[in-house]
């Protein structure tokens, strides 16, 4: 008999069954997934196996309402076979929408992400980055509600940043990105607190191995221990990553400061324009071209060389400075009536605070000057009510005439000493 004729009460019932049973799975996958103590963990392993981690949480929860939310508390992420945390983080919310979900994060689009304290070891992330097979560059999501990050650190053996905070109204691939950006950098003996805003032209340029430009404005400030200089910074660069570096070439930067130590206040205004590039834990300014002026105490100087700051920090500059400051004490004839600029050369080797010895060397026709110096001494000299006439270093001057009151001296040669400057040798 045709089977296509049967009533429908004679159909096998195990069509009914396999019914039965595609909706008992349904619903028993939908109420594990309701659960996000079971669900998350899952998830997060299969995603830690994925890139090679161990990725836990205190715990996890997530609502499929509106906009779907995942919101992660104690965070912790680590390569096995090394106990210390790539990232942790206290607390983590990621917004995204249904479509992002629907296909499968192709485009990927968030909502909005936010994450409170997180702390990323820069080396356990660097051996764990070493022993990744190569990856297609990164794309950047589109964010359509921003970034919010507060109270993050970045942490390396010899230096720290702490109290990092991001916030960004929105994130696009291909569109300027205008974020604010705070923290304070420290090591062992200087802290850089900044507060700036950001902007980059082209933010998928970066991991695409591509520049994009970069323009920067906002506050800074250096803080050794008996000296700061707050100061104002406007940056302007095209921004490269490959490789291991980072590399901006060419960068403008003007700074608008004030050096300040005991009774000291000096304002200044620096101009710097050159190539920078990070590499191996050192940032390089070659070649770098810097104008100081400071009004009636520093000089006007231009320079040229260059400058390595890592664990220490080198300085070999030279260039022309224009006049003598009206501050300083005054000239005697015939240097005081010349029209010539002064030469002036530059070297520094040891602590980025500038604690060590600085060599300075200065040319006027046929007058010369060499000398070496501590910062803090000259300070503490320049705050003394009483004491010494002379500045605290060591070095020679040598001039084919000088006038003084009541006498003329031909053939001058000058050797200055002073016991709290050693005879360290600088290197260039």
């Amino acid at each position: 008999m045709d089977k296509a004729r049967l009533p429908a009460t004679a159909r096998p019932r195990r069509h009914w069954r396999r019914r039965l049973l595609a909706l008992f799975v349904v619903f028993a996958a939908l109420a594990w997934l309701l659960q996000p103590q079971r669900s998350g963990p899952f998830m997060l392993a299969r995603l830690g196996e994925s890139l090679g981690l161990q990725i836990t949480v205190q715990s996890i929860d997530y609502r499929l309402r509106g906009t779907p939310e995942v919101t992660l508390d104690g965070l912790v992420v680590t390569q096995p076979g090394h106990p210390e945390p790539l990232l942790q983080a206290r607390h983590a919310r990621i917004a995204l929408p249904w479509q992002t979900l629907r296909s499968r994060g192709n485009p990927l689009v968030f909502d909005r992400i936010e994450v409170e304290a997180p702390r990323l070891d820069l080396v356990a992330t660097q051996r764990w980055l070493a022993s990744r097979p190569p990856a297609p560059p990164t794309k950047i999501p589109l964010i359509t509600h921003g970034i919010g990050l507060r109270d993050g650190s970045i942490v390396a053996p010899d230096w720290r940043i702490e109290g990092i905070s991001i916030t960004a109204a929105t994130l696009h691939p291909r569109q300027p990105l205008h974020a604010h950006v705070a923290g304070r950098y420290r090591d062992a003996t200087i802290s850089i607190p900044a507060r700036l805003e950001i902007i980059i032209a082209d933010p998928q340029a970066l991991p695409d191995g591509m520049a994009s430009t970069i323009e920067a404005r906002g506050t800074l400030a250096l803080i050794g221990t008996d000296w700061a200089l707050p100061a104002q910074l406007v940056a302007h660069a095209p921004l490269r990553f490959g490789e291991g570096t980072i590399r901006m070439d060419p960068a403008k930067l003007g700074i608008v400061g004030r050096y300040r130590s005991g009774t000291t206040s000096v304002p200044f205004r620096l101009g710097l324009y050159g190539r920078i590039i990070h590499a191996e834990s050192r940032w390089t300014f070659d070649p770098a071209t810097a104008v100081l002026a400071g009004g009636d105490v520093l000089p006007e100087v231009s320079v040229r060389g260059s400058a390595v700051l890592g664990e220490d920090l080198r300085l070999h500059l030279a260039g022309s400075m224009a006049s003598w400051p009206q501050a300083w004490p005054a000239l005697p004839a015939p240097l005081a009536g010349s029209r010539s600029p002064f030469g002036l050369t530059l070297d520094y080797a040891g602590a980025p605070a500038l604690d060590a010895l600085i060599s300075l060397a200065l040319r006027r026709d046929a007058t010369r000057f060499d000398a070496r110096f501590r910062r803090a001494d000259v300070v503490a000299w320049l705050d003394a009510t009483a004491g010494s006439p002379l500045p605290p270093l060591q070095g020679t001057l040598a001039t084919p005439r000088l006038v003084l009151p009541g006498a003329t001296l031909d053939g001058v040669e000058i050797e200055i000493e002073d016991s709290r400057t050693t005879s360290d040798a600088v290197t260039p």
